[in-house]
């Protein structure tokens, strides 16, 4: 186990021979076929965790070793290749993956291989159909036929970087779990949104066209309706897509109502809302803490909260506590 990894909230699985590996990956992903093309020792190993919408994989075999994987069914399957390379076949397309170049994706509805160069390293993605559907749903504002997503996708174009950055930030909050023992259920919730999201945008599908055609214009009326409600229930979990069902538009017109009408938005604003809300309390000289206040408020990461609250109010809220204290 590397240095940083013994630091890590998320549980590493290893293995050194194949049934091992198999049965980590099965408890983890799913049943499969694990046949071994070179003959030597592996050195498979698997960070992983699950969240209520997304199951994440950090994995490396350590040998030419191909995987035999059944339909899901339920779910869909993402590869991000990091090192190496893979050759991967679903139905009648076959590909080649490359190191931050190219990843791959797989349908539930059809059984697929995955063949791992020795060198390999990916991060992998299981994403319910039912949540990627409702995404897809929420950013366009209306149910859709189920998405259907193309074999392989560019990982080196601004999408494909959008999604890599999004899986590596998921990793990372779980990660620093490390110092808090859990990530709050808030957070949990706007990083598999910001997950799924970029996953539409970066894997080309069949919405792809209507995820690229700038969304209608959404009358000020919605807009206001969703500022109040920010302002109203600001210390409620909100996400994009919640804010834009309870107004009844598409979570992508809604970004953009925001930023013509507000020119910021909606996690932003909500954000100055929370922020204000903050500070108010702590100017009436709270007998809270200042942690207390900011998780109060959804400011889980006590650091970031306190950098924010300096560059918008030009004191740290410590300060603000102090003056109202004295």
């Amino acid at each position: 186990m590397s240095r940083a990894e013994r630091h890590l909230a998320i549980p590493v699985l290893q293995a050194s021979d194949v049934e091992g590996a198999r049965a980590h990956i099965a408890s983890v992903f799913i049943p499969h076929g694990l046949l071994p093309h070179d003959g030597g020792a592996l050195g498979f190993r698997l960070a992983h965790f699950r969240t209520p919408r997304l199951t994440f994989g950090h994995a490396t075999y350590g040998a030419d070793m191909e995987l035999l994987c059944p339909a899901m069914e339920t779910s869909y399957h993402v590869n991000l290749t990091l090192k190496g390379t893979t050759r991967v076949q679903q139905g009648a397309a076959e590909a080649q993956t490359t190191a931050r170049r190219t990843g791959a994706a797989f349908n539930a509805n059809e059984p697929y291989r995955v063949r791992w160069s020795p060198d390999a390293v990916q991060l992998a993605l299981k994403l319910p159909c039912r949540a990627v559907d409702e995404q897809l749903a929420a950013l366009l504002g209306a149910p859709m036929p189920p998405v259907r997503l193309d074999l392989t996708f560019d990982l080196a174009d601004p999408a494909g970087r959008g999604l890599l950055s999004a899986v590596h930030h998921l990793k990372q909050q779980f990660s620093l779990a490390a110092d808090t023992g859990s990530v709050p259920r808030p957070i949990i919730a706007q990083l598999e949104s910001y997950v799924l999201t970029q996953t539409l945008l970066a894997i080309p599908n069949n919405h792809s066209d209507a995820l690229r055609v700038e969304p209608a214009q959404v009358g000020r009326s919605y807009v206001r309706r969703a500022a109040e409600l920010v302002e109203q229930r600001a210390d409620e979990p909100w996400t994009v897509e919640d804010l834009a069902r309870e107004v009844s538009v598409g979570a992508r017109a809604l970004q953009s109502g925001f930023r013509r009408e507000l020119g910021v938005t909606p996690m932003q604003y909500l954000r100055e809302i929370r922020l204000r809300r903050a500070r108010d309390e702590l100017l009436n000289g709270s007998d809270q803490r200042v942690s207390e206040i900011a998780v109060k408020w959804g400011f889980y990461h006590l650091g970031r909260f306190s950098q924010q609250y300096r560059q918008r109010f030009g004191v740290h809220p410590s300060e603000t506590l102090r003056r109202s204290s004295s």
